[in-house]
């Protein structure tokens, strides 16, 4: 039997993705610069892994 690793959407991922698409269509002469924080084990690296893979933003 295989098991596939599904994440489920969450606001973490959601609005990781509403930050990546502003940060893509800023104006020109902008930097592209953006920074999560917050406390350890709310996602952060989790929703930007997954946003990178979905978007194959490598």
């Amino acid at each position: 039997m295989t098991h596939s690793r599904r994440i489920t959407r969450t606001a973490s991922l959601d609005l990781a993705a509403i930050v990546a698409e502003q940060l893509l269509s800023r104006r020109d002469g902008l930097p592209g610069t953006g920074v999560r924080y917050g406390e350890a084990g709310r996602g952060k690296t989790l929703a930007c892994s997954t946003l990178a893979r979905d978007t194959h933003g490598y």
